[in-house]
């Protein structure tokens, strides 16, 4: 694999778009159909809900050219699993149409925060639209805390996902990276595997997976 090459900051937080007050979070890459970068992000508004943007990047002039005026996914309705924030971790394509993968986000009482991973689909040029107004990858006997930064692959017919999942709260959360599989993107199998478990007692938070194929390995 080639070198990493920085090229410097290329999004600011907050970026210079009404609907963001905060941040510029969770970055992830993908093309734009015109040779430049589609840089995908979230960032928040004055109530301090995530919501997921872009900026379009010129790499020959490291430049972002354009935002998104409007955001790409918001947080859901009152009392949905992402009423207090959508924030993008994953796009794939699959026949023609457009997966976001997305956390969402909910406040606790007797935890701070609960999350849970969503997905949106578009076709074409249009709008996202969430596939439920429950999430894909819920709290189980699995994942009993919370599942969060999903990232996805499809290989011949099999979607892959590596996520975060909560093992506990105590003394503070803990996550490490497991392992699900699907036919279709929205309906997952997982049976606990875990892929990188905490090297010691001190760790506490394996999260935000990034993989790829490079040949027979996987790397992440």
């Amino acid at each position: 694999m080639s070198e990493a090459r920085k090229l410097g900051l290329l999004v600011s937080g907050p970026p210079p778009v009404e609907w963001a007050t905060t941040h510029a979070s969770v970055p992830f890459a993908t093309t734009s159909g015109d040779g430049n970068l589609r840089l995908l992000f979230s960032s928040r508004d004055e109530e301090g809900r995530s919501h997921v943007g872009y900026a379009t990047v010129d790499l020959e002039h490291r430049a972002v050219t354009d935002y998104s005026q409007e955001p790409l996914l918001s947080p859901g309705e009152l009392g949905s699993f992402d009423d207090h924030g959508a924030m993008g971790s994953c796009l794939v394509r699959h026949g023609g149409d457009e997966f976001l993968f997305y956390i969402g986000w909910n406040l606790g009482v007797t935890v701070p925060f609960y999350t849970n991973v969503g997905c949106a689909v578009r076709a074409g040029n249009g709008s996202f639209v969430r596939v439920s107004r429950a999430p894909v990858l819920a709290r189980t006997a699995t994942d009993p805390y919370f599942t969060t930064a999903p990232w996805v692959l499809i290989e011949n017919g099999t979607w892959r996902m590596w996520y975060a999942s909560g093992t506990s709260w105590e003394p503070m959360h803990r996550y490490h990276i497991c392992y699900a599989e699907s036919d279709d993107g929205v309906t997952w199998k997982r049976d606990g595997i875990v892929c990188i478990d905490y090297g010691d007692a001190d760790e506490f938070a394996l999260t935000r997976p990034c993989v790829v194929k490079d040949g027979e390995l996987y790397r992440m």
